[in-house]
Order: structure tokens, then sequence, then C-alpha cells
């Protein structure tokens, strides 16, 4: 599994590019070791994330569609 943390500059890959665009957004991070926790750690995790826990992204959409 690749790992998109950067240790020479201290960063994560994800957060250069989440910084980087323009655009309204909210970053959910999925794992073991964040605030709440989700899954096993196994790269596939992320696909079952929104089908399990769908409420932050139920609302990310009923505030930002529609405007």
């Amino acid at each position: 599994m690749r790992n998109t943390y950067d240790a020479g500059t201290d960063t994560n890959d994800v957060q250069v590019i989440y910084e980087a665009c323009p655009t309204e957004k909210q970053l959910v991070w999925i794992g073991t070791n964040v605030a709440k926790p989700f899954g096993t750690g196994k790269r596939f995790d992320g696909y079952a994330y929104f089908n399990q826990r769908p409420e932050e992204l139920l609302a990310f959409i009923e505030t930002h569609v529609g405007k």
C-alpha cells in the first residue's frame, strides 16, 4: 500500500491537494488513528465509509447544493 505522507516535507500529499483547491470543501480523514476511528486501516475502508456513516456527506450536500 502506498503512503501519501512525505517525510521530507512533513506533509501529506492529500493535504497539499486539498489546500490548493479554491472551492468550499471539507476533508474527512478515514482510518484507525483519527478523531473518529473507522475501519481496519485497509485500502478499501474508504469505499464503505459514507455507506455506513452518511451524516457528514449529507450535511455537506444540504449546506452547499442548491445555493
